[in-house]
């Protein structure tokens, strides 16, 4: 039997696009054994998985840093020291991970590596092992892979980034006896996987040769939140989400709140577990709000999706032909709005401008102007014959078939 080693970044964006990809690998006969962290633990025993979980306070070291409200003013105050000093840490324990597998694995045997893209432990132990990588994308395909030209020393710069993180690529470099590219955050396989279309990702057709695209993974999450869905059938519906990460927000839901107490349509809000419920004034009766939603489920009733723009959630929508408005805050998710709006698939708002009377008038433009949707309709049409879930399998098992003929 093919046994594969899977290592995914302890985060929901990360692991959600997985689940149907590693639950198709077992039906195919592949062993997989997938590590990450423990929160996670169920839904990956669902695909079928070996799972094994890294160590619980790494995790949560790590997912802590990924959510510090630091980054969120990314884009305004560059790289700071502060934020310098935690990707160092990230580093680091990302270091501590790959060790900790490789004890864990001393004694068992492997045919490949699974990671995400921005998963180094996997890419480490791949060259230890020496064996061949297979990365999975949940962001657009990066234009190139080629080193970034230095035009620009600004401390404030990628350039500050790439030289405060040398040392440390220096030295993951010799001990792992493996060859990185300058930007850590870009962890690149042998063979790339890529869950969006070729008509949504920019520049595809100069991609064709690094990257596989299959579109978005939609597949059952084995979910078992409880919704009210008797309120929202049968009349339109806006649903909210910023994500697992940036839900911390409560400025913004107030601002939602009365940009949309009056609006035809039942609001539904999912606002996350690092918010409390008493953080929030009294939510107008038009609105659901729960700390967690099945959004999957939600969105076949949706009208319109109010979200941070990150890749897996816009997917999921324009997947069911839901038109969006996007209020983007960090990372790839003003490219991500910037790409639907060249598209015609939503509208996007900016985080620091945006006022009650802005957010109303983008919902009620989408909702009733049938040309997002239409819009959307293609890009959902492109998703849907890329092949997902079963296609990324495809392309994987053809590889290692490759490869073990090699």
């Amino acid at each position: 039997m093919t046994k594969a080693l899977y290592f995914s970044t302890p985060l929901e964006n990360r692991i959600n696009p997985t689940i149907g990809l590693v639950t198709e690998l077992v039906k195919q006969g592949h062993q997989i054994v997938y590590f990450t962290g423990k929160s996670f633990r169920k839904q990956i025993e669902h695909t079928g998985a070996e799972f094994r979980p890294i160590p619980k306070e790494t995790e949560d070291l790590l997912q802590s840093i990924i959510a510090d409200p630091s980054f969120q003013e990314l884009q305004k105050t560059g790289f700071t020291e502060d934020i310098l000093d935690k990707i160092m840490t990230m580093f680091q324990l990302q270091e501590s991970i790959t060790d900790f597998i490789l004890k864990d694995i001393k004694d068992e045997q492997y045919d490949y590596v699974l990671h995400d893209a921005q998963g180094l432990p996997g890419k480490l132990i791949a060259n230890t092992l020496n064996l061949p990588t297979i990365s999975t994308w949940t962001t657009f395909a990066p234009s190139d892979k080629a080193p970034i030209q230095n035009n620009n020393q600004k401390k404030t710069s990628i350039f500050a980034l790439l030289k405060e993180t040398a040392p440390i690529r220096k030295h993951l470099e010799q001990k792992y006896k493996v060859n990185l590219h300058e930007n850590l955050m870009l962890c690149y396989g042998d063979m790339n996987i890529c869950f969006t279309s070729k008509t949504f990702q920019k520049n595809a057709e100069k991609l064709a040769d690094q990257f596989v695209f299959v579109g978005p993974s939609i597949a059952d999450r084995f979910d078992e939140t409880e919704f009210p869905f008797d309120q929202i059938r049968d009349q339109r519906v806006v649903l909210m989400s910023m994500g697992s990460i940036l839900q911390n927000q409560p400025e913004l839901y107030q601002i939602a709140f009365e940009a949309l107490k009056d609006i035809e349509a039942k609001v539904v809000v999912s606002i996350g577990k690092n918010l409390s419920f008493n953080q929030l004034k009294k939510a107008p009766k038009n609105f659901i709000i729960q700390d967690y939603v099945p959004q999957l489920e939600i969105l076949q009733y949706a009208d319109v999706f109010i979200t941070h723009s990150g890749l897996n959630s816009v997917s999921e929508s324009l997947y069911f032909e839901v038109p969006l408005v996007m209020i983007p805050i960090r990372a790839d998710q003003p490219a991500v709005a910037k790409r639907i709006e060249e598209l015609g698939a939503g509208i996007r708002l900016d985080v620091n401008k945006i006022s009650p009377q802005q957010l109303k008038e983008a919902v009620l433009d989408v909702l009733y102007n049938p040309i997002y949707k239409e819009n959307g309709k293609i890009i959902s049409q492109s998703f849907k014959t890329a092949g997902g879930y079963v296609k990324a399998a495809e392309s994987i098992i053809q590889f290692v078939n490759r490869k073990q003929k090699d």
